[in-house]
């Protein structure tokens, strides 16, 4: 049973987005939960709009740093948060107004001795473009059990939407919190080791809004974020062999033995990058970057770029989409 929700907002220059974001916490459904927002050394309006939240709701509270990075800022929100579930909701999503009455609805009845312990809970959700607009549903499946001891023994990863999930305090700090060197893949860490302490699941419901406006890390910093991944795969399997894990440079140095697949990989990435960037400069509207950015995705691969865009039209015209 939960008896409160600490939702954890880390803060970094986001003034054109967090207003939106706070306003869909306050119009949840379910109604016992607090804010934690941390400032990370904003250089923005951010603060500001924070703060005015904080003075109109009691449930909402402001700490600030100098700029540290997502990592450490919501892990000290976590050291504040008097919940004993957590959930995360980054300062430029947003979440349908049922969301945490239906998860808490889900935790509530959810059956430990049956089941083994719910260590985090996820949803399936929609991504939109810095307007708002959705562009695309984000299903990401891991519904059953079945699915989770899957991705949990066979994959090695869990795959969920960062702002959708909610999960134990007392097994975050089980596992050590989120760790700064998994950045830009931080999350998918965190719920993989979360996954070896208790059930990590996701309601199939889209209840979260994951804005992809040109800015996000995840972008910046691509094929570092899906080499992070493939380490935390290996660090999965190496942990359950009773191995230490490896570091960044030391993931690296092991992928480079083998320099003929480093290369095939790194050319991929690559190619992965540049398709994810026009996509998202073409949802944003910045028509010019997005066709630029596709040249370059073509020049590396250009059966899977056409076959990715083709995939891609055709998706969306099942979906009503196309035009």
């Amino acid at each position: 049973m939960v008896k409160q929700f600490s939702v954890i907002v880390a803060v970094y220059n986001a003034q054109n987005y967090l207003q939106e974001t706070l306003v869909s916490l306050q119009r949840q459904t379910y109604r016992e939960f607090e804010v934690v927002m941390v400032d990370d050394g904003s250089t923005d309006q951010s603060a500001e709009i924070a703060r005015q939240f904080c003075i109109s709701d009691p449930r909402f509270r402001l700490l600030s740093t100098p700029n540290r990075g997502i990592s450490p800022t919501r892990n000290l929100a976590i050291e504040h948060a008097r919940g004993d579930w957590l959930a995360i909701c980054d300062a430029d999503d947003t979440w349908n107004p049922h969301k945490l009455e239906k998860q808490a609805a889900f935790i509530a009845a959810w059956d430990d001795r049956a089941h083994g312990p719910l260590a985090a809970l996820g949803t399936a959700g929609y991504i939109t473009n810095r307007f708002g607009q959705v562009r695309r549903v984000e299903d990401l499946g891991i519904t059953t059990l079945e699915d989770y001891r899957y991705w949990r023994d066979e994959i090695g990863q869990m795959a969920m939407i960062n702002s959708s999930v909610v999960f134990r305090k007392d097994l975050f700090f089980e596992v050590g919190g989120y760790r700064a060197d998994y950045t830009p893949a931080e999350d998918t860490d965190l719920w993989t080791r979360l996954a070896g302490r208790g059930v990590v699941l996701n309601l199939p419901g889209r209840l979260t809004y994951y804005r992809m406006h040109g800015e996000n890390i995840s972008e910046s910093s691509y094929v570092r974020m899906m080499l992070n991944a493939r380490r935390v795969r290996a660090n999965s399997g190496r942990r359950r062999a009773g191995l230490p894990e490896y570091s960044y440079d030391e993931f690296y140095a092991h992928l480079a033995e083998h320099p003929e697949q480093l290369a095939r990989l790194l050319r991929q990435l690559r190619h992965e990058m540049h398709y994810y960037v026009a996509r998202n400069r073409w949802n944003n509207g910045r028509r010019l970057g997005g066709l630029g950015r596709f040249l370059r995705a073509t020049l590396l691969a250009p059966e899977r770029s056409l076959r990715l865009l083709r995939e891609g039209y055709l998706h969306r015209l099942r979906r009503g989409q196309a035009a």
